[in-house]
C-alpha cells in the first residue's frame, strides 16, 4: 500500500523539477513519523508466521519551486484502501489542517517545509517532509519588465529613460540585458520607471526614477541608473513597488513604505513624501502587501484586507471616496489568499479560487461585465479556479488558473489582454494557446507570463521594447522573448 501526495496543479504551476524527482533520488523523502495510530489496532491478523502486516508507507510529490502569492492545492491519494485521517503542516505560519480543503499559499519568498502524515487501516503511516523554494520571479512595470535569472541574478528589458533597467545607462533595450550588482534575488517588483529587488538576506535594492524618493536611499538624486540599497531596511520578507511609492513587509509582520505620499499611500498618517522607509501606522499581523499606482493594501493573517491612500474611485473598498492616510479595513471581505492593487482598483483572490474586485471600472478593470464603479467588492464574471492574480497600472488585470491557463480583462487598447484584439474586455477572457504557466504579471500596457519550464512570453504595447522580442512591434498575443532566455526555474 502506498500513498502518493499530489500537489494540484503541480504540472501547471511549478517552475522546474518537481520534488518527486528530488525525493526519488534520496529514497522518497525524509521520514518523520511511523507506527500504529493511537488507540488503534495494528490492522489485521498478521502475515506469515503470525507477524503483523507491513505498515503502509507514504511517498510525497510536491513542487520543489513555487511562486509567492499563488494558491496551491494539495491532496493525498491511497493506492488501496482509504485514508481515515490526514495531517498537514507548514512551517511558514500557515494554518495546519487535517484535510486542507482550501489549499495553501506561500505569501513570502524563502525556503519552507511541507509535512504530511496519515492514518490508514489503523496505522500511522511514515510521515514525509519536503522542501519548497518560493520566489517572486518576474515583474512588469510602466514600460519595462524584469525577471530572475537562474542563480539569483536579474535581467531587464524595455524603456530605460530613467535608468529603470539598472544597467547604468539610459538606453532602451528590446531584448533582456543583465542588471549588474544584483545577486541572491528572491523577489522583484517594478513601479513607474523604477524597480526594486529583495535579496535572500532581507535587504532591498532599487534603481531608476527617484523624483519622489521611491528609491528609498535617502538621497535627492532624481535618477539611480544602478541598484542602490534602501536605507535602514533589513529583515524584509516581501516587497511591492507601486506607481511612485514602494512598500516592504518585515519579518515581524509589519509594513514600511517610502516615496510619494501625496494621497497618504505610505500609510504613516501624513501626506509628506519620504525618501527612506517609514512604518505604516497601526498595521500588524500582515502576510503580504501590494502597492498600486496611488494606494496600497495589505493581507492579514486572518484573511482580511486593509487599504490606504487615494480613494477617488473607491479603490480602498470602504464604501467611501475619502483618501486614507492610515489603513482601513475592507468590510465584509474574508477568506482572502492574495491581494493585488492597480491604478484605481484592487482585487482579491479568495481561497475558493474566485476573484473579487472594487474601485474604478471605466474600462472594465473589475471584470464584472459592466463599467460601473464599485466601492465594495464584486465578483469577476466567469472566473473560477484562479490561483494567482495581477492588476496592471493601466486598467487591465490577469489571473492564472489551476489548469495553467491565463485569463485577462479590462483595457486592451494595445493588446495587453492577449486575446488577439484591441477591444476592451469586461469579463475574464481566456488567452488562446497559452498553457503551462507558472507566473503571471500585468504592467501598465503589457503583460508577461512565465511557463513552468522557465520560458518567458510577453504581449501588448512594444513601442519601447517592453515585450522583449527584439522588435518595436506591438504584440496582441503572447510572444517568446528573444535570444531564447530562460528565467527562474
Amino acid at each position: 500500500m502506498q500513498i502518493s501526495l499530489i500537489s494540484r496543479p503541480v504540472a501547471a504551476v511549478v517552475l522546474g523539477t518537481l520534488v518527486a524527482a528530488m525525493l526519488a533520488a534520496c529514497g522518497g523523502g525524509d521520514d518523520i513519523a511511523a507506527g500504529p495510530a493511537a488507540g488503534s489496532a495494528t490492522g489485521g491478523a498478521g502475515g506469515p508466521g503470525g507477524s503483523p502486516p507491513a505498515t503502509p508507507t507514504l511517498s510525497l510529490s510536491a513542487p520543489a519551486r513555487a511562486v509567492a502569492n499563488t494558491l496551491y492545492r494539495y491532496s493525498a491519494t491511497l493506492s488501496t484502501g482509504t485514508i481515515s485521517v490526514q495531517n498537514w503542516s507548514w512551517d511558514d505560519g500557515g494554518p495546519d489542517g487535517t484535510t486542507n480543503p482550501a489549499g495553501h499559499v506561500w505569501n513570502t519568498p524563502g525556503q519552507f517545509k511541507v509535512n504530511f502524515s496519515a492514518v490508514a487501516g489503523g496505522n500511522l503511516l511514515n510521515g514525509k517532509q519536503a522542501t519548497v523554494v518560493v520566489a517572486e520571479p518576474m515583474s512588469v512595470g510602466e514600460k519595462h519588465a524584469c525577471a530572475i535569472v537562474p542563480g539569483g541574478t536579474v535581467a531587464c528589458w524595455g524603456y530605460n529613460g530613467w535608468g529603470q533597467l539598472g544597467d547604468g545607462t539610459t538606453v532602451d533595450q528590446s531584448l533582456p540585458i543583465p542588471v549588474p550588482g544584483l545577486s541572491g534575488v528572491v523577489a522583484l517588483s517594478l513601479g513607474a520607471y523604477y524597480g526594486c529587488a529583495l535579496a535572500s538576506g532581507g535587504t532591498v535594492a532599487c534603481w531608476g526614477y527617484n523624483g519622489q524618493g521611491q528609491i528609498g536611499d535617502g538621497s535627492a538624486a532624481v535618477t539611480r541608473p544602478s541598484p542602490v540599497a534602501v536605507a535602514g531596511l533589513s529583515g524584509a520578507v516581501a516587497l511591492s513597488a507601486g506607481g511612485r511609492h514602494a512598500c516592504a513587509m518585515k519579518s515581524d509582520a509589519t509594513v514600511v513604505c517610502w516615496g510619494y505620499n501625496g494621497e497618504g499611500q505610505l500609510g504613516d498618517g501624513t501626506t509628506a513624501n519620504k525618501n527612506t522607509p517609514v512604518a505604516v501606522s497601526g498595521l500588524s499581523g500582515v502576510i503580504s502587501v501590494s502597492s498600486g499606482f496611488i494606494s496600497s493594501c495589505a493581507l492579514k493573517s486572518d484573511g482580511s484586507v486593509a487599504c490606504w491612500g487615494n480613494n477617488s474611485s473607491g479603490q480602498l473598498g470602504d464604501g467611501t471616496f475619502l483618501d486614507r492616510t492610515t489603513p482601513v479595513a475592507v468590510p465584509g471581505l474574508s477568506g482572502v489568499a492574495a491581494v493585488s492593487v492597480g491604478v484605481d482598483a484592487a482585487c482579491a483572490l479568495k481561497l475558493d479560487g474566485t476573484v473579487v474586485c472594487w474601485g474604478g471600472n471605466h474600462v472594465g478593470q473589475l471584470g464584472d461585465g459592466t463599467t460601473v464603479l464599485r466601492t465594495a467588492p464584486v465578483a469577476v464574471a466567469g472566473l473560477a479556479g484562479a490561483m494567482a492574480l495581477s492588476l496592471g497600472s493601466g486598467g487591465h488585470a490577469c489571473a492564472l488558473k489551476s489548469d495553467g491557463a491565463v485569463a485577462c480583462w479590462g483595457y486592451n487598447g494595445q493588446g495587453q489582454v492577449g486575446d488577439g484584439t484591441k477591444a476592451n474586455r469586461l469579463t475574464a477572457t481566456p488567452i488562446a494557446g497559452l498553457s503551462g504557466v507558472a507566473a503571471i504579471n500585468a504592467g501598465e500596457s503589457s503583460s508577461c507570463a512565465l511557463k513552468t519550464d522557465g520560458t518567458p512570453l510577453c504581449w501588448g504595447l512594444n513601442n519601447l521594447g517592453q515585450v522583449g522580442d527584439g522588435t518595436l512591434v506591438d504584440r496582441l498575443v503572447p510572444t517568446r522573448l528573444g535570444n531564447n532566455w530562460i528565467f527562474w526555474k
